[in-house]
């Protein structure tokens, strides 16, 4: 699996570049990032605007989406999860 930003050019799964742009509502300015299965499928498509995953550019979301969908943590989010753990063994700790 991978991630590519879409040129607008392309097709998408057989389908022509402006003819899929008009289908999924998407303007030419929009900035679009397309991951892809193992065989080169598209498989989700979102605009900067609609990926549900934080970034300050195109590519950070759709890294941040292929992370997710591959299972693939951040460190900073890592390292909340245990100091977040910490503080619950200490809090459990001191109860008892």
């Amino acid at each position: 699996m991978r991630y590519r930003i879409w040129d607008k050019q392309s097709p998408v799964n057989g389908v022509p570049a402006e003819k899929f742009l008009s289908m999924m509502g998407y303007t030419p300015e929009q900035e679009v990032y397309i991951i892809e299965n193992d065989d080169g499928t598209a498989w989700i498509v979102q605009t900067f605007e609609n990926s549900p995953y934080v970034g300050q550019t195109i590519e950070e979301k759709a890294q941040a989406h292929l992370d997710a969908l591959l299972g693939e943590v951040p460190i900073s989010q890592l390292e909340s999860l245990q100091a977040y753990y910490e503080r619950t063994q200490e809090v459990m700790n001191n109860a008892g």
